[in-house]
């Protein structure tokens, strides 16, 4: 992955974007970590039909193991997700600059609670800055 500005079709951009959101909220939904709506990071409540890592033969996230860094950027991820992406909200201010490093973070739970786990591979190819990880 780049850091270079693309500036392609800006409804193509937006639609990825929107996606990339959704789709690291679900994959944190499958490690069993969601916010409650004080946005403070909990552990989720599968419903009957929802697919969780220990389905798959993985281990739940572990909200107590994540650094401060990684609270904060999980939560502003889910929040940016939810109130950005999935509901229809007045516009307000969120972190769309830590986007990028916090899918790379995303990436390396599933990777440690799914894939490690089962002895599967997966390849964590995107890079980030956070203080304390490269």
């Amino acid at each position: 992955m780049t850091r270079v500005p693309c500036h392609g079709d800006r409804a193509q951009l937006e639609a990825a974007f929107e996606a990339s959101l959704i789709t690291g909220r679900m994959y944190i939904n499958v490690l069993g970590v969601s916010k409650n709506r004080h946005d403070v990071l909990v552990l989720s409540r599968p419903q009957a039909d929802d697919v969780s890592a220990a389905d798959l033969g993985g281990t739940s996230g572990d909200i107590g193991a994540l650094t401060p860094v990684d609270v904060s950027l999980l939560t502003g991820f889910l929040k940016m997700a939810d109130k950005g992406a999935a509901h229809l909200t007045l516009p307000m201010q969120h972190p769309v600059d830590q986007t990028h490093i916090a899918i790379a973070r995303i990436c390396e739970l599933v990777k440690e609670h799914l894939y490690d786990t089962t002895g599967r591979t997966f390849e964590v190819a995107i890079a980030r800055t956070t203080p304390g990880r490269s």
